[in-house]
């Protein structure tokens, strides 16, 4: 009797044991659920940040485009309404109202109700609900994703640290004769690119024309190729792409090809590839603070009048812009990327870019410091990125970019623009979810 008493703690060893693999089995089954309902939940969420990104912006260009007055608050919910209607039509099943958003959509203006224009930006907040295949099993009723996007609208150069100069130069080419039979040149000073570019708009002159003048090759133009400038970087979201060829009514213009720097503005042994907007010297800015620029924008000002690159340098005026090499590897690569991000996609007609952003316009190109090759800044070009060519030496980078306005006096900085056409105004994505670190609005 004795040894059976001894048995019995075996048995029950192992009911317990049985009980411990049930146990694990179940908590096993429940992670597993989880695991493959996360992974819906993600792909949820990544449908709904895009659907929730075009809302924000189909609300910023409301009202930039003056069909709303962003003071009233009939305009707002006629905003949110049609913000709405966009994050449908995107993913019918999203959800924006005040049981599944409360508090989902918020304008900001960046300055008082005056009667006059006034910058802003607005947030709207977006829920979907995810896919379930095991987690309601175990007692989770619902699960959804969420996503809440920002964007603004105003000056293109007051929008935030997204909206600044970047380290890109286009050359004048005021020394060059206009061709016959090119309507004759404005007075001096002009800007050839910029002119021909509104004639040819206007059909006052053809492609022909206007690609004589550049020296374009048609075999290589946009217009005639299967893809943006050159088709040889993966980081370019356009390579292979097929050029839109603008119709009037479809909101694309003509896409110019430029070579920075550009021979026209001068040849000098120290020739560099982007820009350094420090001043005289050049070169001093490390990758990190290029790709910056490149990415956010230059976060200090640049004067025409007076010709001043970085009044806050305290070098007395007259002070050209410098220079900065680009053929190091490690530079390449990074450049290469961040301009992947600032290229706006073919299909997106150019006033609704996401990226649009000025660049210098130069005259000359000069080396009074030994290899350090200094830019004479003439004008501020607001351009949309379309394409560019591998950065593998320090001359005939190829950029696709089409033309928004120009500027050619008064200054750029992080604050409004001073000068006689400030008009420039656009739309940009801010953030996401309220993140703080990654908000691009500067208000």
């Amino acid at each position: 009797m004795s040894v059976r008493r001894r048995i019995r703690p075996l048995r029950d060893e192992r009911g317990i044991a049985a009980v411990f693999l049930a146990v694990t089995m179940v908590t096993l089954f429940a992670v597993g659920a989880l695991a493959i309902d996360a992974g819906s939940v993600w792909t949820a969420r990544r449908n709904l940040i895009t659907g929730t990104d075009a809302a924000a912006l189909d609300a910023a260009r409301y009202f930039l485009s003056g069909a709303g007055d962003p003071c009233t608050s009939g305009s707002i919910s006629a905003a949110e309404s049609h913000a709405a209607n966009v994050l449908l039509q995107n993913n019918s099943e999203a959800l924006h109202d005040p049981a599944s958003t409360p508090d989902g959509f918020q304008v900001q203006l960046a300055g008082p109700c005056s009667g006059g224009f006034v910058a802003g930006k607005v947030r709207f907040d977006g829920r979907l609900d995810a896919h379930q295949t095991l987690s309601s099993i175990i007692g989770i009723q619902k699960l959804e994703a969420f996503s809440s996007s920002t964007a603004a609208w105003g000056y293109i150069t007051g929008l935030g640290s997204g909206a600044g100069l970047r380290p890109i130069n286009i050359c004048d080419q005021s020394s060059v004769s206009f061709p016959n039979p090119l309507p004759a040149a404005p007075a001096a000073p002009y800007y050839p690119h910029m002119y021909l570019w509104n004639q040819l708009q206007s059909g006052a002159i053809s492609q022909t024309q206007y690609d004589t003048f550049f020296g374009t090759d048609p075999n290589n133009y946009p217009s005639a190729s299967s893809g943006f400038t050159l088709g040889d970087t993966s980081d370019n979201p356009n390579m292979g792409k097929a050029y839109v060829v603008p119709s009037g009514t479809n909101g694309h213009d003509t896409v110019h090809r430029i070579t920075m720097p550009d021979p026209a503005c001068g040849v000098v042994s120290g020739n560099r590839l982007w820009l350094d907007f420090t001043g005289p010297g050049g070169g001093t800015i490390g990758a990190s603070e290029l790709v910056n620029e490149i990415l956010h924008g230059y976060d200090k000002q640049v004067d025409l009048s007076p010709h001043d690159c970085n009044p806050s340098d305290n070098t007395p005026a007259p002070e050209d812009c410098g220079s900065k090499p680009g053929n190091n590897n490690s530079v390449a690569t990074a450049a290469s990327h961040a301009m992947g991000t600032i290229t706006c996609s073919v299909e997106i007609p150019a006033l609704s870019c996401p990226y649009i952003f000025p660049i210098l316009v130069v005259n000359q190109i000069t080396e009074p410091r030994g290899s350090n090759a200094l830019y004479k800044q003439v004008a501020f070009l607001f351009v949309v990125l379309r394409g560019f060519g591998q950065f593998n030496n320090n001359s005939n980078l190829q950029l696709d970019l089409e033309f928004v306005s120009i500027q050619t006096d008064g200054n750029i900085g992080p604050t409004n623009p001073s000068g006689s056409n400030t008009e420039p105004k656009g739309v940009q994505l801010c953030g996401a979810d309220h993140d703080a670190v990654t908000d691009r609005c500067g208000f």
